[in-house]
C-alpha cells in the first residue's frame, strides 16, 4: 500500500524502474511517521515479484506469499527497535549480495534507521555500494539522513519522502478504520500523519490536547509541576512540548504581542532546553522545565 501523499515520490521510481533507470541504492528520508518504512517494504515486495506492475507487487505469486510470510529468502531487512547498527550486522549485506537468488530474481536489502550505523558499519557498506551486484537493491531509511557519513550518501539516490497536500492526508485520516478525533493542535502534524494516528490508537491526544491548552496559557503564567507531571509520561512528549511553544511564540510575534528579539530569545531557551533533554545525562528535568517557563514567560510579558 502507497499512502496518498507518497503517490508523487513512488511514481517517480516507477518510472525509473520502467526506464531501467533504478538506482542501485535507494535512500527514503523524511520525517518520523511519514511512511518510510512502508515504502521501503512496498518497494522491495515490487522488485522482488516477477509480475509487478508500474513498481507494485502483484501480491499473488510465490515472492509475494513468501515476503507476507516474512520468510522470502532474497530478502533481508537490518535495523529494528532504533538500535545501533554494527558492522557485523553490515557485512551480512554483501555476503548476501554475493549469494544467487533463490527465486531466481533480484536480492532487496531495507536497513530501517540506516542512521544509526556506526561508523565501521557505514564504512563496511561502501563496498556494496560502490560495487553492485546485478540485480540486488539496497533502500537505506532514515528519519535523520544528516547523520550519514558524505560517502554513504554519495552514493545512494536520495528520496525524500513528505506531504505536499495537506487535504490528502485529512481525506486519508477521515477514511481510516481509527478515525481521527480532531483537536486544536493537530495541524502542527499533519506533516507526520501516521504519528497522528499512533497517538490516536494509543490514546495520547487527550493528553496532548492538556499540554497544548497548558502552553497557551505560558503568558499568564502556568504551573511548571504540571508540565512536569504530563512530560515525564512519555520521553516523546517533550519534543511535543517544544514543537507546541514554537508555534506559541510565532502567534505571538505575528500578533505584534512579542517583539522579533523576544521572539529569538525564546527560541534560543527552547533550543538549549530540547539539547539539554537530549544529551544531558542526569538532567534535573523538572528544575530545567522550571528553568525554561520562568525564563519565557520574562520575555511574553515583556
Amino acid at each position: 500500500m502507497i499512502y496518498p501523499w507518497l503517490g508523487a515520490s513512488h511514481q517517480m521510481l516507477a518510472d525509473a524502474s520502467q526506464n531501467k533507470k533504478l538506482h542501485h541504492a535507494l535512500l527514503l528520508q523524511g520525517v518520523q511517521g511519514i511512511g518510510k518504512q512502508t515504502m521501503a517494504v512496498h518497494l522491495a515486495g515490487a522488485l522482488l515479484c516477477p509480475n509487478q506492475q508500474n513498481l507494485t507487487a502483484c501480491g499473488q505469486c510465490k515472492s509475494c506469499h513468501l515476503l507476507a510470510a516474512q520468510s522470502h529468502p532474497d530478502y533481508l531487512v537490518l535495523g529494528h527497535e532504533q538500535k545501533t547498527i554494527g558492522v557485523d550486522e553490515v557485512r551480512k549485506i554483501a555476503d548476501f549480495c554475493q549469494t544467487s537468488a533463490g527465486q531466481r530474481g533480484a536480492k532487496v536489502v531495507v536497513v530501517n534507521d540506516a542512521d544509526l550505523m556506526t561508523t565501521a558499519a557505514a564504512n563496511a557498506l561502501l563496498k556494496t555500494l560502490e560495487e553492485p551486484a546485478n540485480n540486488r537493491f539496497l533502500i537505506l531509511v532514515s528519519a535523520q539522513a544528516e547523520r550519514l557519513p558524505a560517502t554513504v550518501l554519495s552514493r545512494c539516490s536520495q528520496v525524500t519522502l513528505s506531504v505536499d497536500d495537506a487535504q490528502l492526508v485529512e481525506q486519508w485520516m477521515a477514511e481510516t478504520d481509527s478515525k481521527i478525533d480532531w483537536q486544536s493542535w493537530q495541524h502542527l502534524f499533519l506533516h507526520q500523519p501516521l504519528l497522528l494516528l499512533k497517538w490516536q490508537q494509543n490514546e495520547d491526544h487527550t493528553i496532548l490536547t492538556n499540554l497544548y491548552e497548558l502552553v497557551q496559557q505560558l503568558k499568564n503564567g502556568i504551573s511548571a509541576q504540571l508540565l512536569v507531571d504530563i512530560l515525564q509520561q512519555k520521553s516523546e512528549y517533550s519534543s511535543v512540548f517544544y514543537i507546541f511553544v514554537c508555534d506559541y511564540v510565532k502567534q505571538a510575534l505575528l500578533k505584534q504581542q512579542l517583539d522579533f528579539k523576544a521572539y529569538q530569545i525564546c527560541l534560543q531557551h527552547l533550543l538549549n532546553f530540547q539539547q539539554a533533554v537530549k544529551q544531558v545525562l542526569g538532567l534535573n528535568f523538572p528544575l530545567a522545565v522550571s528553568d525554561l517557563v520562568f525564563a519565557l514567560q520574562q520575555q511574553l510579558k515583556r
